[in-house]
């Protein structure tokens, strides 16, 4: 079975081979593209970010601090551009200082999202605009996850400590993709990822039929049906959220950290036919007509490589910085995406 490269073409060559290849519309008749991000660093109402912004041109993000009371400190950190995001979360609490003050309700305590969205029509020599087709696509990611819990602390209802991120995909506003980490630990342990739970969302359907654990980069996506010469939506959401929940416990420094960058890997495959039937269609024969002139491809462009290393490189200092602060004991926590 052929892989599929679906490449971008610039306006001039769109012009030139407009009548072979049946684009049905230029790019810049497409809806146009999107980047969010929202940062939730507080006590306040779940999905209500006390920070945010949204344009046509990236890379975007920003850097929020909030103490809420004295002692709860959140912070939040996004980066977004086509095809690439990067979000942190991060919950510190003084158990001393915050006896009888309430914490993280309604959850979550802190959250960062990163969110880009791209519209695309693809074509391929002798299909006829309107025909069914599916694709596959996969996406690369580099996670951590800590959950850091003072020594003595007893885990009953009210103590809470937990730090997940997690990656949506939505195909013409359906959900079809979540992924999400799962981690294990025992006693005075760090919460360590052991791999990832993917749920998929067949057309049409809101509940999961499909869930994978355990695999490796890259990770599967799809298959997505779409039409030959019609808009195809694609958003992909990044979050990480941290709680913290003291309960009685009011010793010591506990806190959650998240962290996700993720990549679009690209299509991999496409076929003539929905749900992945039909025939797969050669390399070559493909061509997309992209709103935010990206391409979307099996393979990273050069700079998009680039900008996969200095990433992956940020987050191994980072990683470094945390691994060389003092580490108090630490309490299993579970991961999961909300």
């Amino acid at each position: 079975m052929a892989a599929i490269r679906c490449r971008y073409v610039p306006p001039w060559q769109a012009l030139l081979a407009g009548a072979l290849l049946l684009l049905g519309g230029s790019a810049s008749a497409l809806t146009p593209p999107r980047l969010r991000w929202e940062i939730l660093p507080g006590p306040s109402a779940a999905g209500v970010p006390i920070a945010s912004d949204e344009q046509l041109l990236g890379p975007i993000g920003d850097n929020v601090s909030n103490v809420a009371y004295a002692g709860l400190t959140h912070n939040g950190i996004t980066n977004v551009g086509y095809g690439s995001g990067s979000v942190e979360s991060t919950t510190v609490v003084d158990a001393a200082t915050l006896i009888g003050t309430p914490l993280c309700s309604p959850a979550p305590c802190a959250a960062s999202t990163a969110i880009w969205s791209d519209t695309a029509k693809i074509s391929a020599v002798g299909i006829a605009d309107g025909t069914p087709g599916s694709l596959t696509a996969q996406i690369l990611r580099l996670g951590n996850l800590t959950a850091d819990v003072p020594h003595g602390w007893i885990t009953y209802a009210g103590t809470n400590i937990a730090a997940d991120y997690g990656v949506r995909v939505y195909v013409n506003g359906a959900l079809r993709d979540r992924v999400a980490p799962i981690c294990v630990a025992t006693p005075d342990q760090l919460c360590t990822r052991i791999g990832l739970q993917r749920s998929y969302y067949p057309e049409g359907s809101q509940t999961p039929s499909i869930t994978s654990i355990g695999f490796d980069d890259p990770i599967p996506l799809g298959p997505y049906d779409f039409s030959f010469g019609q808009p195809l939506q694609l958003e992909v959401q990044l979050s990480a959220h941290t709680t913290v929940n003291r309960g009685v416990n009011n010793t010591g420094t506990p806190q959650a950290h998240a962290v996700l960058f993720a990549s679009w890997g690209g299509w991999v495959e496409v076929h003539d036919a929905a749900g992945m039937g039909g025939s797969p269609i050669p390399l070559g024969s493909v061509v997309s007509s992209v709103a935010s002139g990206r391409d979307w491809v099996r393979a990273p462009e050069p700079e998009r490589a680039a900008a996969g290393a200095a990433a992956a490189t940020a987050l191994v200092l980072l990683a470094a910085r945390r691994l060389a602060r003092p580490r108090i004991e630490v309490r299993p926590t579970l991961a999961s995406a909300s």
